[in-house]
């Protein structure tokens, strides 16, 4: 391995090279709301924080991590409470009037998260909850993100679904009868509420079932709903893209490997790939299709490619 002072060198010679200040970077940053009792129970609830990173980062989201105390600093536009409570009273208050402003949050569901604004917020009425007893299959209905939301999300037995009675909220998944991904209009913004504890729940699955669970596609689908443009992701989240765009309407592409172990991933891209060139190491990713390449990195690896878009 190359000493970290050359590599920051060669990196450093390759900005000059490519010139950086005249490409801007890409980015859709989502802010991820911790409660202060995250801090008192960090074993119990790291789970559904951590697996709520991996399917941002899956779905080509940045994350920013934000203490409910500091609500009252500028946000970004989409907001995430991954399955975590114990949320002030004044923090709902925050949060309510941000998505009266035109912001976007998404709820997954989790213990200790009702407030008096709950019902308001999400345009639902909640009866209680139900254990599941058999594992479900939610079914997506006619909805406003049908292009990007996978088509059916599985429900594990031995997890609780919270009964929701929607009362204006309209039903974008619904497993027997039930509802299970939920979107409202609130003010100038939107809510959605997953009523089922699916961050938490990611914990029980392998590293390979993690990369192809459907979780990322519904964060994708909602930032994008919200006008975030997301151009380039890694289908695995241990592999993190950064995305630059030059004038001449060349793309500036970075991939890092973040683990030990070599890691096959695709880089998906909602325009076609054009013209691909290595500029970071000589890999050249497989051509899978228009909108798909195949790229593989050893461990620790950075790879960049520059393209144009067709």
């Amino acid at each position: 391995m190359k000493p970290s002072g050359q590599e920051l060198r060669s990196f450093a010679r390759f900005l000059r090279k490519i010139g950086i200040e005249e490409w801007e970077p890409v980015r859709a940053t989502v802010d991820v709301v911790i409660s202060e009792v995250y801090a008192q129970n960090t074993k119990e609830l790291f789970s559904p924080v951590y697996h709520s990173f991996l399917a941002c980062r899956q779905a080509g989201l940045h994350v920013r991590y934000l203490w409910e105390r500091d609500l009252e600093k500028e946000t970004n536009q989409m907001l995430i409470i991954p399955g975590i409570g114990g949320y002030l009273t004044h923090s709902w208050q925050l949060i309510v009037q941000k998505i009266q402003d035109g912001a976007t949050l998404y709820l997954g569901v989790g213990r200790n998260q009702f407030s008096p604004l709950f019902n308001s917020l999400f345009g639902v009425e909640v009866e209680g909850w139900e254990l599941l007893g058999q594992d479900l299959v939610a079914r997506r209905t006619e909805g406003i993100c049908d292009e990007l939301m996978p088509e059916e999300i599985s429900l594990p037995a031995g997890q609780s679904l919270l009964c929701i009675n929607p009362k204006g909220a309209q039903a974008e998944f619904i497993a027997s009868e039930r509802p299970a991904l939920l979107h409202y209009r609130f003010g100038k913004g939107h809510t959605w509420l997953l009523a089922y504890p699916m961050e938490a729940s990611l914990a029980q699955l392998s590293s390979q079932e993690l990369v192809e669970h459907p979780l990322h596609r519904i964060y994708r689908a909602i930032a994008t709903s919200d006008g975030s443009q997301i151009p380039v992701w890694s289908t695995d989240p241990r592999v993190e893209v950064g995305v630059w765009k030059h004038p001449d309407r060349r793309w500036l592409v970075i991939a890092v490997n973040h683990t030990p172990v070599s890691v096959t991933t695709c880089l998906m891209s909602v325009k076609r790939w054009g013209s691909i060139v290595p500029c970071i190491g000589d890999k050249v990713p497989r051509v899978l299709d228009e909108n798909r390449l195949e790229l593989s990195l050893g461990p620790c690896e950075v790879v960049g490619l520059i393209y144009e878009v067709r």
